[in-house]
């Protein structure tokens, strides 16, 4: 006889319950901000359970049994590493030492052995060149869930001297390419073409025509095809000269944000 599903009774008890453990047992979350302060740090959690210093964050919830507690690592925009820590005192310094002193993985790890930052965190700490060309080797080593189309598109724009040098995300339907690693500032900066790519013909869109798409259902696109008839679109449309995908330093995000305060 099969064992009844404990989660199909449902109460109001079990889901104040149970939303306590995502979020954070407010105990251990007032225990992390006690931390901070014997550390010196200046940080403040808020109600939402994370904290902010310029572009990096970190924001912490709770699910497993055994009480640990879950910190995730963002700089840019971009969630580079969440860990499982044991007590609130290493999530303490864990976020100080993020937050506030800034280092980067490797002190991290040496200082708390229990951290291990992925591959992806070493390479963007390396340079830019290193992780794009990490990001596009990650693409087509990790091909399962995708369909035919995206992986022949994607080898193309891996195999050429322009687009190998930019960013790609996903949105939607849509794989886009990117000139920013991340976000620039507070602003996501998508503004490059856009492929909507189905099983049978790929749609190749301004972020104008791709957000419209999105949105209200509009067909407007630059034009469609096969993997390399995309591929073609997408090259004759790229604007000259666009360099490489560019990764926020602290300088550069200050004075973002000082332009975006004047404006």
């Amino acid at each position: 006889m099969r064992e009844p599903n404990k989660y199909q009774i449902w109460n109001w008890k079990k889901a104040l319950n149970f939303f306590k453990k995502i979020v954070s047992a407010p105990e251990k979350i007032d225990s992390i901000q006690d931390g901070l302060v014997k550390l010196n740090s200046k940080l403040k959690l808020t109600e939402s359970f994370f904290v902010k210093e310029k572009n990096r964050m970190s924001q912490f919830t709770s699910l497993a049994d055994d009480g640990s507690i879950h910190i995730d690592f963002w700089e840019n925009g971009i969630c580079w590493h969440s860990q499982a820590l044991p007590n609130t005192q290493k999530v303490s310094l864990a976020t100080y030492l993020w937050n506030d002193l800034r280092f980067n993985s490797n002190e991290i790890e040496r200082q708390i052995p229990e951290i291990q930052f992925p591959l992806k965190r070493k390479k963007i700490e390396i340079s830019n060149v290193e992780y794009i060309k990490w990001h596009w080797q990650n693409l087509l080593d990790n091909t399962k869930y995708i369909s035919q189309n995206e992986i022949e598109l994607v080898k193309l724009l891996s195999e050429d001297s322009t687009t190998n040098k930019l960013m790609t995300f996903h949105q939607l339907w849509d794989l886009g390419l990117s000139r920013y690693i991340g976000e620039q500032g507070e602003d996501l900066n998508n503004d490059l073409l856009r492929a909507t790519i189905t099983d049978d013909i790929i749609l190749v869109r301004t972020e104008e025509q791709a957000i419209q798409h999105n949105w209200k259902g509009t067909q407007d696109c630059l034009g469609q095809g096969n993997p390399k008839e995309a591929y073609k679109i997408i090259i004759d449309n790229l604007p000259t000269n666009i360099g490489r995908a560019d990764y926020q330093t602290l300088e550069q995000y200050e004075k973002v944000m000082e332009q975006n305060r004047l404006n």
